[in-house]
Parts: structure tokens; C-alpha cells; sequence
């Protein structure tokens, strides 16, 4: 492991993908009551992409 990430945008991630710099982390509602919407995805920026982009 290279970084850990916490956070509000990671409540129940269930899949993270990286375009650019940044991250997109989409969250499943599993605890929600039905009639919720199914997901949510937020963006953050990539700390790696920071690291690199620095060299």
C-alpha cells in the first residue's frame, strides 16, 4: 500500500477508478431505506498523480 485514503467521499466504496488525477469513488446505498438513489460517485484528486507531477 502506497497511500490510505479516508474520508466522507469513501462511505461504502464498491469501485474506484483514476482518469487524469483523480479519483472517482463510487458508493454503494446498501444502508439506505428503499427508494434511495442506488449510488453515489465523488471525485478527489490523485495523490499519486501530485507525487509524479512533482518529480
Amino acid at each position: 500500500m502506497t497511500h490510505r485514503i479516508t474520508g466522507e467521499p469513501f462511505d461504502l466504496p464498491t469501485t474506484l477508478a483514476r482518469h487524469g488525477c483523480r479519483l472517482y469513488v463510487v458508493n454503494s446505498q446498501n444502508d439506505e431505506p428503499p427508494g434511495k438513489p442506488p449510488y453515489t460517485v465523488s471525485a478527489i484528486h490523485d495523490p499519486i498523480c501530485e507525487r509524479s507531477e512533482n518529480r
